[in-house]
């Protein structure tokens, strides 16, 4: 008989009158970017960072209030480390071969 299983509540934050914006993209482009909403400036620079490891352009992150908290250049500047995975460098080791024995060897 299965036992019946319960996951702990799922909570939901509550929206707030705080809502930083990243503007990103896929491509370098002039415009038509797309948007981020983060619920904090912790959460808008995580969500920055992201996007670049993930290989987009972040060309700006706005305040609450909707003024300009940092633009292309400052981000580059404060994400210089962060570099795009690619698929010369994968997220996790590859797993080392499987190595075939004889199966009269005495094992």
């Amino acid at each position: 008989m299965r036992r019946a299983t319960t996951s702990p509540p799922v909570t939901i934050p509550e929206k707030t009158d705080e809502e930083w914006t990243i503007w990103w993209d896929i491509h370098k482009s002039t415009g038509g970017w797309s948007r981020a909403i983060a619920q904090t400036e912790a959460g808008a620079l995580e969500r920055a960072q992201h996007f670049i490891k993930l290989g987009f352009f972040v060309y700006a992150i706005r305040d609450s209030s909707g003024a300009l908290y940092m633009d292309e250049e400052a981000i580059a500047t404060r994400f210089v480390t962060v570099r795009p995975v690619t698929q010369k460098e994968p997220l996790q080791p590859s797993p080392r071969p499987l190595v075939q024995r004889d199966a009269d060897d005495g094992s």
